[in-house]
């Protein structure tokens, strides 16, 4: 991918936040930090006196161009549930809903504007070009993050067909730790074959590198696979191949903690409104069902942590305030795994 990247502005907002606006690759961001909390030059550094255990939550966030108006209502919401909760917000926006976030080509529901299967190009970029470009402003304005694994702070949410896309990205990818999928569009076509057939947990052949011997900055990431074999060969001797060999580390230790959060659960909350399935939109209908599915996949599996919570109303009724219900969820759990609750 052709990796542009630009600024367009910085501002406060309402007094308690500080938005930073960036274009990447064509792709408009919202990078959202509470000010209360990081210092007004540094809106991407540590919060003052913290150490990294407590470094936020990244939650990324897609939107639809439509909500470039009233999105910031969500972060308000999910300030007043969850006050103590420190996270940065990272809203991308999509100029082509139906497109960006469908997983694969289908008919559409309603109209002639079928389901493009962009999501694939929508996960790539995420993680090929926003989610580095954000670890990487992170640990260049902060020296104390240059050892901390990411992957266990990234989170993926959406509303409708961004919640689906984002249940499905968790399953393709070991890139987030949880997925908030809020009246997710768990309607869409195949979508039943592919969460039966999927697993959402961490994947067993999962190898995360916990020293800084593997963190490499943008340019050399390149790289990676061969320094990964190289530590791979190093420890062939040891009984924990995933263990640090201390002659190759340049760390003093490795951060135990941090590795057992890694370790642990994934997190995916489902919602839905106790109307959605009462449309007359027959493919549409199928959402109660499909979603009640889902939830009881994700319950049997021991290695998610998970919940379905329903809503009073329809598809359209307070779709920032279950955001950030599904926001303040995953950001609890991740709290508690992370202090061994």
């Amino acid at each position: 991918m052709n990796n542009q990247f630009r600024t367009d502005t910085s501002k406060k907002i309402n007094g308690k936040y500080m938005e930073e606006i960036i274009r990447i690759s064509g792709r408009t961001c919202h990078i959202l930090t509470k000010e209360s909390e990081f210092r007004q030059d540094d809106n991407m550094g540590a919060a003052h006196g913290e150490n990294k255990q407590s470094f936020p939550v990244i939650l990324y966030w897609g939107i639809g161009a439509h909500d470039a108006e009233h999105w910031r209502e969500m972060p308000e919401y999910l300030e007043q549930i969850a006050p103590r909760q420190k996270y940065i917000l990272v809203a991308y926006e999509s100029e082509n809903w139906n497109l960006d976030f469908s997983p694969w080509e289908a008919p559409a529901a309603f109209g002639k504007d079928n389901f493009g299967g962009g999501g694939e190009k929508t996960l790539l970029w995420l993680t090929e070009e926003l989610i580095p470009l954000i670890e990487k402003r992170i640990r260049d304005k902060n020296r104390d993050f240059s050892d901390i694994q990411l992957s266990s702070r990234h989170i993926l949410g959406g509303y409708s067909l961004a919640g689906l896309f984002s249940l499905w990205a968790l399953a393709e990818k070991d890139v987030f730790s949880g997925a908030v999928c809020a009246s997710g569009s768990l309607w869409f076509p195949g979508w039943t074959e592919y969460g039966t057939r999927h697993s959402f947990s961490w994947k067993d052949d999962r190898e995360p590198d916990y020293c800084k011997i593997n963190e490499k900055k943008e340019s050399d990431r390149k790289k990676d696979t061969q320094e990964k074999d190289d530590l791979k060969e190093s420890n062939s001797g040891n009984n924990d191949p995933k263990e640090c060999d201390p002659k190759e580390c340049d760390l003093k230790e490795c951060d135990s903690k941090e590795k057992d959060f890694e370790k642990r659960k994934r997190a995916v909350y489902l919602s839905l409104g106790d109307r959605e399935e009462k449309t007359k939109n027959f493919m549409m209908a199928r959402v109660g069902d499909a979603t009640r599915r889902q939830a009881e996949q994700l319950a049997q599996d021991s290695e998610i942590q998970s919940i379905l919570e329903w809503n009073s109303g329809g598809h359209f009724k307070e779709p920032y305030q279950r955001m950030a219900r599904g926001f303040a969820w995953i950001l609890e759990q991740i709290s508690q795994m992370r202090d061994g609750q």
